[in-house]
């Protein structure tokens, strides 16, 4: 039978050393006895303890080893009280989150394609997003609940530890874009549930984003771009915007091509009408089949419909993009400039 810790019944030195701990550092110690005895008030004192070391640790303001949470004397809750010398260990690399886009393999495409091939060179674990990916209006909460489970543990599924304090990165493409800035905004600004880990957020690598602030481009994809001071198709939520945060503080780089139809948008009336159609198919307001929906928002522009029914379809599958090349938001990039980009900012963690 495994070892389940100290508990009712039993007597000893540990017991005693327990007492003493919890007796010179909380209130709810003071009248634990002086004697090696388990006792009721014991019971009620460890539990009151552990479940503030738990919550702690959960939420990732405490570092780990966890404790259980039953009121018995446990390995955890010894290291927890100073008992026992322990230091977590520190991991050996980075971590690497990425995002890919609508109907996209989460193993495959721009960031998912770099973050692979810096695993292999040993410079960070890669771990994938899963997440509802082909829905339609999109499914983008999915994705941010996922990421904000995974950034959040301290472990993760695959049982790689991810304590408070390890350096990360962040990639998205296309609708992961729309993952990725919710999520930022959602969990790591001040008093947000994640704040605790935007410190060691050392930088995001985001491809074809909706969400791309005016202006925002990385610099190796300039001679890509005939004019860098449009934004993201996004009318509401994008950095910049009334309402939304400004540029984050964190190391942000945007990698787009001209002509991208989901990242390159200006202001104009042909401007407008591509952001409604996203608004609707990317942000949950399609409140219709598509050929209603382009009827509608032809009327209020007073346009074509067949101009506006073809945005439709882009936004809603890539048909439109797939069937001319070359594509600025599907066809495949040159990854060289982020891949080298990720490489200097995960070796400023390793430095740090």
């Amino acid at each position: 039978m495994s070892w389940d810790g100290w508990g009712p019944g039993m007597s000893g030195p540990v017991i005693a050393k327990v007492k003493r701990e919890l007796r010179r550092r909380f209130s709810y110690g003071a009248e634990l006895d002086h004697t090696e005895a388990w006792t009721d008030e014991l019971t009620t004192a460890l539990t009151k303890y552990q479940g503030i070391v738990h919550a702690e640790i959960v939420k990732g303001t405490r570092q780990p080893p966890d404790v259980r949470t039953d009121g018995r004397i446990d390995w955890g809750t010894q290291v927890q009280l100073g008992l026992i010398a322990w230091h977590p260990p520190t991991p050996e690399r980075a971590y690497f989150f990425t995002v890919e886009g609508h109907l996209s393999d989460m193993w495959r495409g721009p960031v998912a394609d770099t973050a692979t091939l810096l695993e292999n060179e040993g410079r960070c674990w890669h771990q994938p997003l899963g997440y509802n990916n082909g829905a339609i209006p999109f499914d983008n909460d999915s994705g941010v609940r996922e990421l904000a489970r995974l950034v959040g543990a301290t472990t993760l599924d695959n049982g790689r530890a991810f304590p408070a304090g390890t350096p990360w990165m962040l990639g998205t493409f296309s609708q992961g874009g729309i993952v990725g800035y919710d999520f930022y905004t959602r969990y790591l600004q001040p008093g947000q549930p994640l704040d605790w880990r935007a410190k060691d957020l050392v930088g995001v690598l985001a491809y074809g984003n909706p969400c791309r602030q005016a202006g925002s481009v990385a610099p190796w994809a300039m001679p890509w771009v005939k004019d860098p001071s449009t934004h993201g198709l996004d009318p509401y939520r994008r950095f910049g915007v009334p309402g939304q945060p400004a540029a984050p503080a964190h190391p942000w780089v945007d990698v787009w091509r001209g002509g991208d139809i989901f990242t390159d948008n200006g202001d104009d009336r042909a401007s407008a009408i591509k952001a409604s159609v996203y608004q609707a198919v990317a942000r949950g307001d399609l409140f219709s089949d598509p050929y209603s929906l382009a009827a509608q928002i032809a009327d209020i522009f007073e346009v074509g419909f067949d101009q506006v029914l073809g945005i439709v379809f882009a936004i809603i599958s890539g048909v439109g993009f797939l069937a001319a090349h070359p594509n600025p938001h599907y066809d495949p990039y040159n990854i060289d400039g982020g891949l080298q980009w990720a490489r200097e900012r995960l070796a400023v963690s390793v430095a740090a």
